[in-house]
């Protein structure tokens, strides 16, 4: 017996306290100290030396009873007392009975009064029977009357110390001691705490926060979700979420349990947390299985209603288990539910629609009854996926809910850069006879809408997205001939047009015109009234954009024509939104060339012509303000883009006193070694090349019959005037697309990947539809030499290139940073992120160490190229649905080469994007995953430190200091060892 108070004594880890102490006394005395109180209050004199107990002793004192009351009754034999009092069956009891048979009944109610004070527990476990034996649910069973004497030593306590802070004495029980191993602890705790302070425990005390001793809160809990709600109850937490009203349907309780335990959002947010400690989920489930029989309903309201964390995998798990049951049903519950979940979280009903519908396509339609349902078409339409959104849109206007051209056009109207883009992607797979099961091709009013919809986008659409227009367009005219004028409305600009438009660039040449004339002339011709000069004019700046391909090849003279040209239409504010987005970011593309080189020259040129109104798109300044040889080379222009920002209150970037031009230099190289110019250029190749384009969108390659196309118009133009031969020349357009507010999205082929894969998330497409033959390089193939300038091109808004909105979008498409082809997959098209210099490096040391590494299986080609999409395409917003789809593809037999590719094709080459890695960790939250990636970065740090090309090779000292900062997220900013 003495041996065995021992270990418990070691179990409490003993501090120098008077309530350690009297609990140490206590433990090795046994019950037999409790069963008087002279006796208790000699004892308690004893251990105190005459001091006064404090809050932090009592709570000790009633932590070491409540772990030992099991063990302390057993060992007891019973002794007499009627421990409940006059009034039957104590609280204990009942409470007990209770937690044992997990909620079956409740209790009665309270017995009153004090009861004696004489032998047994006290209010406790009254009745004769074997202490061990677990009680049955109903109340009238008597139990075992055994152990501690609390009321003995509560009485004592109190009259020992009368000005206690009894809440203060609940806070305190956050001990590393802490921990209640079974109901009976439970009970005494409870029971004595009630009697002692007059009110039940605070609710707010265990799960208004995440205590530091994260075992013994759990511990707590477990048995608190079932308790009595005379006891306890979770009705007095902070947050707690307002009853489910419709239960009455299915006759259940608004507030689910009595005590009220899954209505507190305290409660779940403490679990979540306690969720990611691999070895205390099969608790937590274990606890959540009385809410999921009894009322999964309020479960999932109230974890709805948790703030979305890192941490929480398991919101995941309960909304996945639960929100489709509600989805596929239409029962007055499953309408109460929907209801109330879309009025506090929106964006997880949405998440769930869109889920939902990539299940099975064939669901659009009970999706739309859920919208209607809801009055939450518009909302849904606005806040899902574009892929997702067009799905839904036609579907509702086909009912004639929805005016689909209105809706495109409003779409056009504010996000045109990305909605077109998807728009394409969409039309060019649905207007296809052969569609997957459960859907059916376009009807003919619904792509009659949308490309009236396309219309207000005549001439805006490059020569990239314009090859996916002049698909579409070609299948429309093959599936609905009635629909062929629509589609031909956008014909070839006249010859006449087109002799004047070279006539103008002649003279421009051959200086003839002067620049300031030519600007003058530009000026009326877009002001007209006469379509004729309109034509003209979109002619002419067509065609000048459209030979950006071909500056390299130009003279020297004529180049410096060209850029005077070039930055005059910026200055002069000639074009606007999406074709001024692409004129400066054909600029800042010149800039970042070599000094010396013709585009260097042509940028500082062309620059100089709008710096007084280069403020306008300050995300244009800040990135020319980072390239390093522009402050050494030209550093008057520099300072004068740094002064305007100034001057306006845009913050200006700095570069370091040492940054060196060599930087510049690898990025030309990199550029260089793609093969000629990494520059968008602006080319309709619509069909009789109307409808032609959209800025940023799909990364192309030139097609082999691209390389030596002739120069168009404008350059044959400058060639005839230096009597030069045709200026010929391969491009490589790297375009970025998506969401507002959202990263870019995904190009042509990855659109199409995601409705192949039934997937979705911002600017990527879901359904389950068939890949472009041939990927992007075949539907955007970019600017065939039958183009030349028959495309038009016009600037978009008549004269509104100033205001607010326009600049916006400009700026946002001149940032939208040309994009290398993704490094990671020969087979995927690219990913859509702005490059970094890590991105520009090679990794030649750490593809051979990963060929020699051993990465284990790798999974089948389709699984590796839909992880390579999900990665390309994630943002901030779609981090848990990326998460959670990696998961069930990835994770647990194709983790060693999920982690190889990680460290490798991402942390190693973008370190931009760590956190957002990191985040995606979090949300898999796998502990073996985490391993493996400390594991990994370490094997190649380790490569790298031994390598011989370290010290001459700079490339693969920036892959080091990139795993470098990977290891210490993954390590460091977790208080985790890097040698762990």
């Amino acid at each position: 017996m003495a041996a065995h108070h021992q270990g418990l004594g070691s179990m409490l880890g003993v501090l120098p306290s008077k309530g350690t102490q009297l609990a140490k006394q206590m433990r090795e005395l046994g019950v037999a100290c409790t069963q008087d109180e002279s006796a208790f209050s000699s004892i308690l004199r004893q251990s105190c030396a005459g001091a006064a107990l404090n809050e932090q002793d009592v709570a000790e004192v009633l932590i070491m009873m409540a772990q030992t009351q099991h063990a302390a009754a057993s060992s007891s034999s019973g002794s007499g007392g009627d421990g409940a009092g006059a009034g039957g069956q104590s609280v204990l009891a009942k409470t007990l009975a209770a937690l044992m048979n997990s909620g079956a009944g409740g209790a009665a109610a309270v017995a009153g009064g004090k009861g004696g004070k004489g032998g047994g527990a006290a209010g406790g476990i009254a009745g004769g029977g074997d202490a061990n034996q677990q009680a049955p649910g109903n109340t009238s069973t008597t139990l075992s009357s055994a152990g501690w004497n609390w009321r003995i030593v509560m009485d004592v306590i109190k009259a020992a110390t009368p000005g206690l802070n009894w809440a203060r004495v609940a806070e305190l029980m956050d001990h590393p001691s802490f921990s209640i191993p079974d109901p009976f602890g439970f009970a005494l705790l409870a029971s004595a705490y009630l009697y002692a302070a007059g009110e039940r425990l605070p609710a707010r005390a265990f799960c208004g926060r995440v205590w530091d001793n994260h075992a013994g809160q759990l511990s707590f809990l477990r048995l608190a979700v079932t308790a009595d709600p005379e006891l306890f109850t979770f009705h007095t937490c902070e947050r707690m979420a307002p009853p489910v009203e419709g239960m009455q349907h299915a006759g259940k309780s608004a507030t689910g349990t009595p005590n009220q335990a899954w209505l507190s959002i305290d409660l779940l947010q403490v679990l979540c947390y306690l969720f990611v400690e691999p070895g205390h989920q099969p608790i937590v489930r274990q606890m959540l299985q009385n809410a999921l029989k009894e009322c999964p309903e309020v479960l999932l309201v109230s974890m709805a209603a948790v703030p979305p964390m890192e941490w929480s995998l398991l919101q995941r798990e309960v909304f996945s288990l639960l929100l489709p049951l509600h989805l596929s049903s239409n029962s007055p519950v499953s309408q109460a539910v929907l209801r109330r979940l879309w009025a506090g979280s929106p964006a997880l009903v949405v998440e769930a629609l869109v889920e939902y519908f990539a299940q099975d396509g064939g669901n659009l339609p009970r999706v739309l009854d859920i919208c209607q349902d809801l009055q939450a078409l518009n909302g849904v339409l606005s806040m899902a996926p574009y892929a997702f959104s067009l799905e839904l849109a036609v579907l509702a206007a086909s009912r004639e809910l929805l005016d689909l051209e209105q809706w495109a056009t409003d779409l056009m109207t504010q996000d045109a850069v990305h909605f077109v883009t998807a728009l394409l992607a969409f039309m060019d797979v649905r207007i296809a006879p052969e569609q997957p099961p459960g859907q059916v091709p376009l009807a003919e009013a619904s792509v009659r809408a949308l490309l009236r919809a396309l219309q207000p986008m005549r001439g805006q659409i490059p020569g990239d997205v314009g090859q996916l227009l002049k698909k579409v367009q070609e299948q429309v005219v093959r599936r609905f001939p009635a629909l062929a004028p629509l589609v031909s409305g956008n014909e070839p600009f006249a010859s006449e047009v087109e002799d004047e438009a070279n006539n103008h660039f002649q003279k421009i040449y051959s200086q003839e015109e002067p620049i300031e004339e030519v600007v003058q002339l530009l000026q009326s011709f877009k002001a007209s009234n006469n379509a004729h000069e309109q034509e003209v004019f979109a002619c002419m700046i067509h065609n000048l954009f459209d030979e950006y391909r071909f500056f390299p090849r130009y003279p020297d003279k004529e180049l410096h024509i060209t850029a005077l040209l070039f930055g005059a239409l910026v200055g002069h504010q000639l074009v606007s939104s999406i074709t001024l987005g692409m004129a400066l970011r054909y600029v800042q593309e010149a800039l970042a060339k070599p000094p010396g080189s013709k585009m260097y020259a042509f940028g500082t040129v062309a620059l100089r012509q709008f710096v007084g109104i280069a403020h306008l798109w300050p995300q244009f300044c800040t990135r020319v303000l980072q390239i390093p040889h522009l402050r050494k080379m030209d550093s008057d222009l520099y300072q004068r883009v740094q002064q305007n920002m100034r001057d306006h209150g845009h913050p200006v970037p700095t570069l370091p006193e040492d940054s060196h031009p060599s930087v510049a230099a690898a990025a030309a190289a990199a550029a260089n070694s793609r093969g000629g110019l990494p520059g968008a250029v602006v080319a309709a190749t619509s069909v009789g090349g109307g409808l032609s384009s959209l800025p940023p969108g799909i990364p192309t390659q030139t097609t082999p019959g691209q390389q030596g196309a002739a120069p168009t118009t404008a350059a044959a133009a400058a060639a005839r005037a230096c009597e030069a031969p045709g200026i010929t020349g391969p491009y490589q357009a790297w375009l970025t697309g998506g969401r507002a507010g959202a990263a870019p999205a995904p190009n042509a082929s990855t659109l199409m990947q995601a409705h192949s894969n039934a997937a979705a998330g911002n600017g990527a497409a879901v359904g389950g539809v068939t890949a472009l033959p041939g990927g992007a390089n075949a539907a955007g193939a970019g600017m065939g030499g039958d183009s030349g300038g028959n495309s038009k091109m016009q600037s978009l808004g008549d004269g509104e290139g100033a205001d607010q909105v326009g600049r916006a979008l400009a700026d946002e498409v001149a940032a939208s940073s040309l994009q290398p082809m993704n490094a990671s997959s020969s087979s995927n098209i690219g990913t859509s992120r702005p490059p970094t210099l890590a991105a520009l490096v090679t990794t030649e040391s750490l593809e051979s160490a990963a060929e020699k590494a051993d990465k284990g299986k790798a999974p089948p080609e389709n699984v590796q190229d839909r992880v390579h999409f999900l990665i390309n395409n994630l943002t901030e917003d779609t981090v848990a649905l990326r998460a959670s789809e990696i998961k069930a593809k990835v994770v647990p037999e194709f983790m060693e080469w999920f982690a190889n590719y990680l460290v490798v094709k991402r942390a190693a080459q973008e370190a931009n994007y760590h956190r957002l890695y990191i985040a995606l960790v979090d949300r898999v939250s796998d502990k073996e995953l985490m391993r493996l990636l400390s594991r990994t970065t370490h094997y190649y740090v380790h490569v790298l430190l031994h390598s011989e090309r370290i010290v001459k090779e700079s490339n693969d000292r920036a892959l080091l200091k990139n795993l470098g900062v990977w290891l210490g997220l993954l390590t460091l900013a977790r208080n985790k060892p890097i040698l762990g």
